[in-house]
């Protein structure tokens, strides 16, 4: 029986997002190409996202094979199904912090990810807010697109 206790899950983020950013390092790389910085995770956030990756990865093939994983039953799909998409879930986690990259340069704020490209020039942006229960900083042009820059990216400085 599993017995929450108030506030467990808040702390573990709190204490995870702090270890995070200490390990976030203020250099920001040089892209050549586009005449920018290139801001990319940390190191510490790209290794938890993969553990968690790697530990459910490891934890379906094991119950495939072990045979946890039952379709005889409605419940077994279901826990089959679910457990595809909270492994989905993992995956997108791994690739964003694998793929997503945000170039800033003199005249333009560009976010890459595998979801899609946004850019933003920065004479139009009128709207800098950080949102510290998402852990970013919102970017953009009021009333119309806004750019989310995580605070768990190394170089975050090139941003201001």
């Amino acid at each position: 029986m599993y017995v929450p206790i108030p506030g467990l899950e808040l702390a573990i983020k709190r204490w995870w997002s702090r270890w995070v950013l200490r390990g976030r390092t203020p250099r920001a790389e040089f892209s050549s190409d586009e005449a920018g910085w290139v801001l990319r995770y940390t190191a510490r956030y790209r290794f938890t996202v993969f553990v968690l990756f790697a530990v459910f990865s490891a934890l379906y093939v094991v119950g495939y094979l072990d045979g946890t994983f039952k379709t005889d039953t409605l419940r077994g799909k279901a826990v089959i199904v679910g457990s595809a998409l909270l492994w989905l879930m993992f995956t997108s986690f791994f690739l964003t912090s694998q793929l997503e990259r945000v170039v800033v340069t003199p005249a333009l704020l560009v976010r890459r990810s595998w979801r899609g490209r946004q850019e933003i020039p920065w004479s139009a942006v009128n709207l800098v807010r950080i949102d510290p229960m998402d852990a970013d900083v919102k970017v953009g042009v009021d009333g119309e697109q806004v750019i989310a820059v995580s605070l768990y990216l190394d170089g975050l400085w090139a941003v201001s």
